[in-house]
């Protein structure tokens, strides 16, 4: 924003980095929209309250447009529900004015984890419901971000391989059938035994 308030100042002008002239009334504001980055704005005008009716001015103000930093996440996803126990985190963080960034992020409230301006790693996780809350500063801004998402990996009854070993005695079977089983992981299994009529 920009104001002149001097009551007697006339012709009053100004540029922005070496640009055309443009006209300012005393008193009110303007707008200027400024891109981020340096910028030098040269403002001018006569003042006749002085005797002298030449007399004129000018002044050079210098300054920064600073935009805050935005966060961009691509993974994973606002309210999705994941059956597997790992999901990708990834996001990137992006400054037009490369100012120096410190970045965390943290999972249900834990322990924050310092990261990079750009993320792309996979995060193991059980069954529940997830937040993650990822925050930034710069020199002149902090902010944040979060979403939430399910990690429902479904339970299932797996098949038993060739590699599974199966042994039942005795046989002939008169009262009692002996099964033992093998497996190099832990499973719930299912049998079913006919006898010689093809009874179950």
């Amino acid at each position: 924003m920009f104001k002149a308030t001097d009551a007697n100042l006339k012709n009053i002008t100004y540029s922005v980095d070496g640009g055309a002239k443009k006209p300012l009334t005393s008193g009110v504001g303007i707008k200027m929209g400024l891109t981020p980055g340096n910028h030098t704005i040269l403002a001018e005008a006569l003042d006749y309250f002085r005797l002298d009716a030449d007399s004129s001015f000018q002044r050079t103000i210098t300054g920064t447009i600073n935009n805050a930093p935005t966060i961009s996440i691509k993974s994973p996803s606002e309210g999705q529900k994941y059956s597997t126990d790992i999901v990708t985190l990834q996001y990137d963080i992006t400054d037009k004015e490369n100012d120096p960034i410190t970045a965390s992020y943290n999972i249900n409230g834990g322990t924050k984890v310092a990261t990079e301006k750009s993320v792309n790693k996979q995060l193991q996780l059980q069954n529940g419901l997830y937040k993650i809350l990822i925050k930034y500063a710069d020199p002149t801004h902090t902010s944040k971000d979060s979403l939430s998402f399910e990690m429902n990996k479904p339970t299932a009854i797996e098949p038993v391989t060739i590699d599974d070993k199966v042994i039942l005695y005795p046989n002939p079977v008169r009262e009692i059938l002996n099964i033992e089983y093998e497996s190099n992981t832990p499973k719930i299994i299912y049998r079913e035994i006919y006898n010689l009529e093809g009874k179950k």
